[in-house]
């Protein structure tokens, strides 16, 4: 089997992938920066060109460009789909997972427990919600998909004042409970969970590389995973506190999580990736031979005859 690993740029966990998937069994293992591919439309199709790349080559891509590549990273989805090559995320996760709002909503949907949320047009559209949270609560302002402001409130008068005064147009809120208390980070590869504690001092929450290893609950384990499936993925990061999902990202930092947990996550990707494309690839239809290949077929029969 071949795979492809794209890459928003250079980072140092490229080449320990790439190590891992040749140990795995790949006979093919390739990595490219996703700047260096272009989608070219003409005549109703679309295609995936580079140089002397070519993407029908590959059994899997793993994709790990960055949410704000996401105008590019769907229709390249819809593509590699098409192609039938198997990749860690589906059509729609980068737009749900660059949206908190929408991100929230798939949460929701699919009955994963999340903290008390109001999602809102305005600021002012929330004063009826003001008395039913349970304090303090943290707000996010967005403008198109950017968030442009996070502040934590802590009494029903002080939103109430806020709301009040809030003067710019904004395209959505986000209003929810927030839990001061620890945070539980975890990395998800299709059914094993890896997770590093970190610490709520009070007044803020500890860099994720100061840490440390946690064996998380059956329940947080199980959560995990459907929040990572919810938002359209098998590989990802799901951030928990007090049991609840309080985000998910469509990525993981190896080199930290590998340093906390004493894990190898690279060895994880890989055998996740051999067994997912090996089914794919079971399942993938037979190219139809092309008009000059059945040409060419047709003339060594005469030939040869």
């Amino acid at each position: 089997m071949n795979i492809l690993i794209l890459t928003g740029g250079k980072d140092r966990a490229t080449n320990a992938l790439k190590q891992a998937f040749s140990h795995k069994g790949f006979s093919r293992v390739d990595s490219l920066s996703i700047s260096k591919l272009n989608l070219v439309s003409r005549g109703g199709k679309t295609k995936i060109v580079n140089g002397g790349l070519r993407i029908e080559d590959y059994d899997a891509v793993y994709l790990r460009a960055g949410l704000k590549l996401t105008a590019f990273v769907e229709p390249l989805l819809d593509e590699l789909k098409n192609e039938h090559i198997y990749v860690q995320v589906r059509r729609g996760a980068y737009y749900v997972n660059g949206n908190e709002a929408l991100q929230l909503s798939a949460l929701n949907g699919k009955g994963i427990p999340i903290a008390k949320t109001v999602l809102a047009g305005n600021p002012k559209l929330i004063k009826d919600s003001i008395e039913k949270f349970r304090y303090p609560v943290i707000m996010k302002s967005f403008v198109g998909q950017k968030k442009i402001q996070t502040i934590i409130i802590e009494t029903p008068r002080s939103l109430r004042s806020f709301t009040k005064s809030f003067k710019m147009e904004l395209d959505a809120v986000v209003l929810r409970e927030f839990e001061d208390s620890d945070l539980v980070q975890c990395a998800v590869i299709g059914g094993k969970v890896f997770a590093i504690k970190r610490r709520w001092n009070g007044t803020e929450l500890e860099r994720l590389s100061k840490g440390i290893a946690y064996s998380p609950s059956d329940s947080e384990k199980v959560t995990a995973i459907q929040a990572a499936r919810a938002c359209k993925c098998e590989i990802a990061t799901v951030k928990l506190s007090k049991g609840l999902v309080t985000g998910v990202l469509p990525e993981i930092n190896f080199v930290v999580f590998n340093r906390k947990t004493g894990e190898n996550l690279y060895e994880s990707v890989a055998s996740f990736f051999h067994d997912r494309a090996s089914g794919i690839k079971l399942k993938r239809p037979k190219q139809k031979p092309s008009f000059f290949d059945q040409l060419s077929r047709a003339l060594e029969g005469v030939f040869n005859g």
